[in-house]
């Protein structure tokens, strides 16, 4: 097999800086249609006619290597304090790994596959009660100065997000995400209004804010349009954005209210910029569940982590542990309840 011909390669090309990047799966799009800017000018590739990678293998193969190669993992070095906040399926260890070489190879791996790190990286912020800054930057790499990042993941406590200043937060993320595609935002058991007096949940794209009283809002209805102020309608600032995530955590014991908002959450139709608004797709949502240490400050409600998970599994929630790390074993521990909805933008 004849080897790649080197004779383009750029000795001085800048590697990509993005070895903390958090491991997503999405699709792949080597285009650079819809992207502001190209990262380099590779007009001058040699075609590598010879190498059986561009010969011979098609490019949706050849799609499938680069995404292997060029997705992130953890290096399991720095392993999160499991009584953190922070501390969940996906976010155990502060260490990310992302190995870019190949793209220093020749000119024409580097034309196909220079976006595929930044279509897999999920850029990651939190909102109060994150880790250490240090260890948070490496999860935000790139996203003050890259334009070319597609996914941002927010943590946000429930009063930042319900907060008077969200219109300009949003405004601030679609400057500096140009070119975003997907959006996440999770909500902590943590994170919600009162959790440590376990107030009763409430939230409510649709209205100005909750402050987490029962009394201070009726909830709204499909019919009801969006207060200018909440942070639902500040969705219009964003354009091009194709799906929108809103993951939904709280403890066992408190179900039945978080399923309530997610019945409700199925009448959201988020306004975007370009026209489109944002529907949610029920075939896409996931009830999942975990088992964590009790956190410090909280009035939990009381549940045996045995009959809690019994009794999640009998109405198929999924607790398969994907990230390969062991539950917490503790028979004093906490039996949380996700749920994840999907919202994809659609003709208005």
């Amino acid at each position: 097999m004849p080897p790649v011909d080197t004779s383009n390669v750029n000795p001085i090309m800048p590697p990509i800086d993005t070895c903390n990047a958090n491991p997503r799966t999405a699709s792949i799009d080597t285009s650079f249609a819809n992207l502001t800017v190209a990262p380099m000018d590779t007009s001058d590739a040699n075609p590598q006619g010879k190498s059986p990678l561009f010969a011979r293998i098609p490019a949706e193969i050849r799609n499938h290597i680069f995404d292997l190669a060029l997705t992130a993992y953890s290096g399991k070095q720095e392993p999160f304090e499991k009584d953190s906040y922070y501390y969940r399926p996906g976010f155990r260890y502060a260490d990310q790994i992302l190995d870019t070489a190949l793209l220093r190879t020749c000119r024409r791996i580097y034309q196909e596959a220079c976006l595929v790190p930044f279509q897999n990286y999920e850029c990651v912020e939190w909102h109060y009660r994150g880790p250490p800054a240090k260890i948070a930057r490496n999860f935000a790499r790139g996203n003050y100065s890259c334009p070319w990042l597609t996914s941002l993941h927010l943590f946000t406590q429930q009063f930042w997000l319900e907060d008077s200043s969200w219109p300009s937060k949003a405004r601030n993320v679609a400057f500096r995400y140009k070119n975003l595609r997907h959006l996440r935002i999770t909500i902590r058991h943590s994170d919600w209004w009162w959790w440590e007096r376990s107030a009763p949940l409430l939230l409510d794209a649709k209205q100005k804010g909750t402050k987490g009283t029962a009394s201070a809002t009726r909830h709204s209805t499909a019919a009801d349009g969006f207060h200018v102020n909440s942070w639902g309608h500040q969705f219009s600032v964003f354009k091009g954005l194709k799906t929108f995530e809103l993951e939904l955590e709280t403890v066992e014991g408190k179900r039945k209210e978080l399923d309530e908002i997610a019945i409700r959450a199925a009448d959201w139709r988020f306004p975007l910029g370009d026209g489109n608004v944002l529907v949610l797709n029920p075939a896409r949502t996931k009830m999942t569940g975990w088992r964590g240490v009790k956190l410090l400050r909280g009035v939990h409600v009381p549940s045996d982590p045995k009959e809690a998970r019994e009794r999640l599994v009998k109405d198929g929630v999924d607790f398969r542990v994907w990230d390969g790390e062991p539950e917490v074993s503790e028979d004093d521990c906490l039996t949380y309840y996700v749920v994840l909805l999907i919202y994809e933008a659609k003709q208005g």
